[in-house]
């Protein structure tokens, strides 16, 4: 039961996983500057008050690519968890 159950399942799980694994790593700018914590969330806030562009611009894209590293993972996991869901070549 274990092994039929839990492969469907585990699908919204890794769902849920995967979304908040990006937004944790993204969603650092509040956490640094309520506790004023030095790191990436406390530079994107600064570089917007001081309208430093490429700076902010830079950060955009370094959040957007974790984001899609994160979503690409959920997806090779679920191939692996899934037998029946297969990429097409």
């Amino acid at each position: 039961m274990n092994k039929h159950v839990l492969r469907n399942s585990l699908i919204p799980v890794i769902t849920i996983l995967g979304m908040l694994t990006a937004d944790i790593l993204g969603g650092s700018i509040i956490i640094e500057n309520v506790f004023s914590l030095p790191g990436i969330g406390k530079l994107i806030s600064t570089s917007i008050t001081t309208r430093d562009l490429p700076l902010i611009q830079g950060l955009t894209v370094y959040l957007a690519g974790i984001v899609v590293v994160c979503n690409f993972g959920v997806d090779i996991l679920y191939s692996v968890i899934d037998p029946r869901i297969k990429t097409k070549k």
